[in-house]
């Protein structure tokens, strides 16, 4: 019997289209691979901007940077994964497949046979310390995430350019919009 593929045209040009599309999924992980790597290892983004079109052009142009203490062999994998062209990065077909990415220096003391049944070392978080603040005050300042109301008010465009603090007058239209009901 004659393999799917060679049945009729159509499930033909399907599977040459389902085999791209695997390859171009495989590279968009390699890809990620190499902006989580970065990021476990330096703690920030490789593309960082102030704008989505400004984050967009510093991939298009590879422009990023390496931290001071950024691992040797981390910066060597994250630069082989981090390629434009996706045919290039280490692990892709064309470079020996997953087998040279398991191969990197890297991953030198992974146990790939034992992995699956490992115990997940301790997670020990990385609070760089700086000359004038401790490092838990630095984490502090972090861990706050999200918008406090007024925040959320100025955002909404509700007091644009106005003191929200201010009170308003008694009965005035505006009390409604000082005083907003958010809903998520």
């Amino acid at each position: 019997m004659l393999p799917i593929s060679e049945r009729t045209p159509d499930l033909k040009e399907e599977a040459r289209l389902l085999a791209r599309l695997s390859l171009y999924l495989l590279s968009c992980d390699l890809w990620a691979l190499g902006c989580i790597l970065y990021q476990l290892i330096s703690g920030e983004h490789p593309f960082r901007g102030t704008h989505e079109y400004q984050i967009f052009n510093k991939i298009v142009k590879l422009d990023y940077e390496y931290p001071d203490g950024f691992d040797v062999h981390g910066r060597d994998l994250v630069e082989k994964l981090l390629i434009l062209e996706a045919e290039k990065r280490i692990g892709s077909k064309e470079t020996g497949g997953y087998e040279a990415l398991k191969t990197h220096p890297f991953f030198k003391d992974v146990d790939w046979e034992g992995l699956p049944t490992s115990q997940a070392p301790k997670l020990v978080p990385y609070l760089p310390a700086l000359d004038d603040h401790n490092a838990e005050d630095l984490w502090s300042d972090l861990d706050q995430t999200g918008l406090d109301g007024q925040q959320l008010v100025r955002l909404e465009g509700l007091g644009l350019g106005e003191d929200i603090s201010k009170s308003t007058e008694e009965g005035s239209d505006d009390e409604e919009r000082y005083h907003p009901t958010l809903v998520y």
